[in-house]
């Protein structure tokens, strides 16, 4: 990594302790393809189904829960395929979706909040993983994910020093991205990041 005299995330003041910020960068960087890839191989997701047929990633993805509503902090979801177009076809087929929920910054659940997006999504979707980003290795409050089979809850540290963490997901990328990419933004982004996580 190369030693910049500033961090452009710094310059931003208290910004980069809140939820949003966190959200917003992470979700910039999984629409970089080599990134995403490395993230899914790290949680366990076959990547064909997202990078085979296209996939958007979608910062504070909105949904409707009886208990209330809320807003996911990342959606990966896959495109339908072309044959799914077909509104009368009995054996359509749903998009897949990732849940991501971004704890960096240290708050605490909301009430039901897991199970309320999971079962939200359950609706329009195959979810393959609810991935929980957390500073330290602090497991989803049980009254959060109660309800949800637990193989699809995975506990992410931010950064560990271990190599299994978020960060040595977005390092393992970085060198990747630097020599196959021709928009240097994507590098520069990664590599400023990698310095606040």
């Amino acid at each position: 990594q190369e030693n910049y005299d500033f961090n452009i995330f710094e310059l931003m003041s208290d910004k980069f302790y809140r939820e949003n910020f966190h959200s917003y960068i992470i979700a910039q960087l999984l629409k970089n393809e080599i990134i995403l890839k490395k993230f899914l191989e790290f949680i366990k997701v076959d990547e064909t189904v997202y990078l085979n047929d296209g996939y958007d990633i979608i910062p504070e993805y909105s949904i409707k829960h009886d208990i209330k509503n809320g807003r996911i902090d990342i959606l990966i979801k896959s495109n339908d395929k072309e044959n799914n177009e077909d509104e009368e076809n009995e054996n359509k087929e749903n998009p897949h979706c990732i849940i991501i929920e971004n704890k960096l910054h240290g708050a605490k659940d909301e009430e039901s909040q897991l199970r309320r997006y999971y079962e939200a999504c359950k609706e329009d979707f195959e979810i393959d993983k609810i991935v929980y980003i957390t500073p330290s290795k602090k497991d989803p409050d049980k009254q959060s994910k109660e309800g949800i089979p637990k193989e699809l809850i995975e506990t992410i540290v931010g950064y560990n020093g271990e190599n299994n963490d978020f960060y040595a997901v977005l390092n393992d990328s970085l060198e990747e991205v630097k020599s196959t990419s021709n928009i240097e933004e994507w590098h520069l982004l990664l590599e400023h990041y990698l310095k606040i996580l």
